[in-house]
């Protein structure tokens, strides 16, 4: 436990590191004209070079340069020379990281989450919402990477920061064909939109259902172990907590071009978002062990990880669940020993109460339910059943046949929680999706794209694109954690198989120059349940594809999928999109920016049969579904699309920096020579030998 004095001690060596000021809008304390952001203490700013001396803003006069700005614009400067912290009553800005590190000291006291605020009244100072600028939500600012930026200002008219909202003015192009009289009319259009994204990132609860299957004990543990920061042995050495595995919290995007060339930053940073330690969790299971002898049951985590996060989760138990032993394999009926009883509408009812109740006592501010359960077989559409929204909660009352995902989904809408599928079966009927539509709800699905399907959507792009025509596609699995054992049964068997199946269609539509009209690749689909494997799943795929002058290429590939942990960052990469879709408005022209639409497809990314609004492409190829995350994340702070063009290094001359005062690059930079290779049969000294295998390279180094 740390008392206030030690993180007193503490706050002074971390904010140390910064200039924070605060007026009614954030002002960089600069010795000239600045735009309003808080800023890190040595970040250099837009201009001309700067003198060493002024770069450190501790040095004579860059000091009171500073301390003269911050008269002018009637704010304080932090720290003074005496690097004490501000009094009480004193009120400053924090920048994310600040903020985000007293949360961590209040976890550490024994506060509850969001009790920043008393902490730092304790220590003598006010925490405002920072805005206006994004940065690592890591408690202390990471040590500097080579061409890696952790936090930027957009710097254009077309950009606005305000307390509560980015707002960001944009033209989005695309290109309209048609085709008249025979000829092939193609026309660039352009629309002018207006991002509005909410900068006030709250308090998260994640309810799962199945909560104490592998994939739910799995998110938790991982969450707790790196809140936490455990570390653990195994054979291997030391491990220590990460995200790897999350495209938010372990990939980077690229911000743009600086002089020494691409600048990237982490995903997470793009726009403020809600971090996976901070989130709450709760949930259904149809099995009442509690999560700690769950995650022993389930062999996912290594040994010594469970004996720490044990403690933690042996606590935690999940609530009674909706069975209808008719929609899951009849295997599972020995595990079903907490479930709701009563007809369809009560046990619906059951589920709206406990989302209250979970709200309500954990203090979190926005629900999103997930579905991480057993696959469910099909379920028919009937008209006068579950064709319309009205229809569906008319057969729900008269207890007709309604798949208990349904039956959630339902029950999340109506407490105006967002809902995503992490199954294959067809959840979303035309009554769910319709009813989301008119409470104004997010949807979001289906199945959890984590191994075998994800490189298959990424193999046959390459293919296609490479004008290689695939024939034959042949994906074996076996596996024996639970879910291989309900999908041993063939209706939910059937459900996976069309889900995975699916995954290729839009790539083989879009080259009708290697496939005809109804023309598909032979695709066979096999799943087999082998209780010794465990979660550790077994894919073996083989690709056979036509090439130039009726040769064949065959591709065979061994993969050993992690089951769980794979699907453990793609659950909480799901819930952080959803919850920042949530705060993402945009206006046409000059209509007032409103919500985006309640079927999510911004989320394809992460699903194997991306759920779409009715008539909107179904894209399944990976890079083109993060592309369409990225490139919406960059037009909310009014950044072009990354189109990878990279025209300032492909002509003879580099415009970019040049107009901006930069010198012109080098032409060196433009013609880059390889790196030096190894020899054949031992090491030579790359500089020394230029690469080459002899001594006789020396006489060939470069000048």
């Amino acid at each position: 436990m740390f008392s206030s004095y030690l993180i007193h001690q503490e706050f002074k060596k971390v904010v140390s590191s910064c200039a924070i000021g605060q007026t009614k809008e954030l002002t960089i304390i600069e010795g000239r004209e600045s735009t309003p952001v808080p800023t890190r203490r040595g970040a250099q700013a837009r201009g001309p070079k700067r003198k060493a001396t002024q770069r450190t803003g501790r040095r004579g006069g860059r000091r009171q340069q500073m301390q003269a700005r911050a008269r002018e614009k009637d704010v304080e400067f932090f720290p003074p020379e005496e690097a004490e912290p501000p009094g009480k009553g004193r009120r400053i800005l924090l920048c994310s990281y600040l903020a985000d590190w007293l949360e961590r000291k209040a976890s550490d006291c024994g506060s509850e989450p969001g009790q920043a605020h008393h902490l730092a009244r304790e220590v003598g100072i006010s925490v405002e919402n920072p805005v206006a600028v994004c940065v690592s939500p890591l408690g202390i600012p990471p040590p500097p990477a080579t061409n890696m930026a952790t936090s930027f200002l957009v710097d254009s008219p077309n950009v606005k920061y305000t307390q509560e909202f980015i707002e960001a003015k944009y033209t989005y192009g695309t290109v309209q064909v048609c085709q008249e009289n025979g000829v092939t009319k193609v026309k660039p259009t352009s629309t002018d939109l207006t991002f509005r994204t909410g900068l006030r990132v709250p308090k998260l609860g994640v309810m799962l259902v199945g909560w104490g299957g592998n994939n739910g004990t799995t998110v938790t543990a991982a969450v707790l172990a790196n809140r936490l920061g455990l570390s653990w042995m195994t054979k291997r050495g030391q491990k220590h907590a990460n995200y790897y595995g999350s495209l938010l919290q372990a990939s980077t995007v690229c911000l743009g071009t600086g002089p020494s060339g691409d600048v990237y930053i982490p995903f997470h940073d793009m726009l403020p978002m809600v971090h996976p330690n901070d989130i709450v969790f709760d949930g259904w299971d149809i099995s009442s062990m509690n999560l700690a002898d769950a995650m022993r049951r389930a062999e996912v985590l290594d040994w010594p990880l469970q004996e720490q996060l044990r403690p933690y989760m042996v606590g935690l138990k999940p609530r009674p669940s909706i069975y209808i032993p008719e929609f899951i394999a009849a295997n599972q009926e020995e595990r079903a020993d907490n479930v709701l009883t009563g007809s369809r509408t009560e046990q619906m009812a059951r589920i709206r109460h406990d989302i209250q109740d979970f709200k309500n006592s954990s203090g979190v501010e926005k629900v999103i339910v997930l579905w991480t359960a057993n696959t469910e077989r099909f379920c028919e559409i009937h008209s006068g059943v579950n064709d319309t929204a009205s229809n569906l909660l008319q057969a729900i009352e008269a207890g007709r046949e309604v798949s208990p995902s349904t039956l959630f989904a339902v029950a999340s809408i109506l407490e105006g929680c967002t809902y995503i599928n992490g199954s294959p079966q067809n959840t979303f009927v035309p009554g769910v999706i319709e009813l989301a539509i008119q409470q104004g709800v997010f949807i979001a699905g289906d199945d959890f794209k984590s191994g075998q399907t994800k490189l298959k959507s990424v193999l046959v792009d390459f293919l296609i694109s490479s004008g290689i025509k695939p024939v034959s596609i042949v994906s074996y699995n076996h596996l024996g954690n639970n879910d291989g054992r309900n999908l041993s049964a063939p209706a939910q068997f059937r459900a996976k198989e069309i889900s995975k199946s699916n995954v290729v269609d839009d790539m083989v539509k879009s080259n009708p120059i290697l496939y005809g009209p109804g023309e598909q690749p032979d695709h066979c689909v096999v799943i087999k349940y082998l209780p010794y494997i465990g979660d550790s799943k077994r894919a073996l795929d083989e690709y056979t594809s036509e090439i130039a002058l009726g040769g064949t290429n065959t591709i065979v590939i061994h993969n050993v999928c992690e089951d769980s942990l794979l699907a453990a960052p793609i659950i909480l990469d799901l819930v952080i999109l959803a919850e920042l879709c949530q705060r993402i408005q945009v206006g046409i022209g000059d209509s007032e920016p409103e919500r985006l639409h309640s079927t999510l497809s911004l989320l394809s990314f992460l699903c194997k049969a991306p759920l779409v609004p009715k008539g909107a492409p179904v894209v399944n190829a990976l890079f083109r579904q993060r592309a369409a995350i990225e490139n919406l994340f960059r037009a909310c702070v009014g950044l072009p699309p990354q189109n990878h063009m990279q025209l300032e290094y492909r002509t003879q001359r580099s415009w970019s920096y040049a107009k901006q005062g930069h010198s012109p690059v080098p032409p060196a930079w433009l013609a880059t020579p390889k790196k030096a290779a190894p020899h054949m049969n031992g090491f030579v000294d790359p500089i020394e030998s230029n690469g080459l295998p002899d001594s006789s390279a020396h006489s060939h180094s470069l000048k």
